[in-house]
């Protein structure tokens, strides 16, 4: 049975949101890694403290968590929004504190790979998560349990969840 020309847009739609997040949890993911067990917390403390990161502690504590345990839950996309804000807001901070003045290539320590992986987060603050993830099927699953569907909600429980 062919599927209609919309369906098959949405299930692409879907793919293409999957892949990216699953390239871009992995990535925080190995980055997490990489503060926690390859530079250390304290070197990496000593490291947020030297760029003059203010309240390094916390925000290195963050970074992991949000990153580690963060990119896991980002490529099942469970709270993505969250995350993806979470992810917009380290990009923000390592741009502007580590790379900036280094310019925009990231042979020269620029921040063009950080960019990068702060606007494809911010994707995922503006969409849906597609229907490859647990943020639809909770949606779907929960969709109407508390109340009644409202005129002009989508039928799609991701949009619709996500339009309230």
């Amino acid at each position: 049975m062919r599927q209609s020309k919309g369906m098959e847009n949405n299930i692409l739609h879907s793919l293409g949101l999957l892949i990216l997040r699953v390239v871009i949890g992995i990535i925080f993911i190995a980055n997490g890694f990489m503060m926690l067990n390859k530079w250390g917390i304290e070197n990496t403390i000593h490291q947020f403290a030297g760029a003059g990161i203010p309240m390094t502690a916390l925000v290195v504590y963050f970074s992991i968590a949000a990153e580690l345990i963060g990119g896991f839950l980002f490529i099942a996309d469970f709270a993505t929004r969250l995350l993806a804000l979470a992810y917009v807001a380290i990009s923000a901070g390592a741009i502007y504190y580590i790379h900036w003045a280094h310019g925009l290539y990231v042979s020269d320590n620029g921040y063009e790979y950080i960019l990068l992986l702060g606007v494809a987060s911010l994707l995922f603050v503006f969409t849906d998560p597609g229907k490859f993830s647990v943020d639809y099927l909770i949606a779907r699953a929960t969709r109407g349990r508390w109340g009644k569907k409202n005129k002009g909600v989508s039928d799609d429980p991701v949009v619709a969840a996500y339009s309230a």
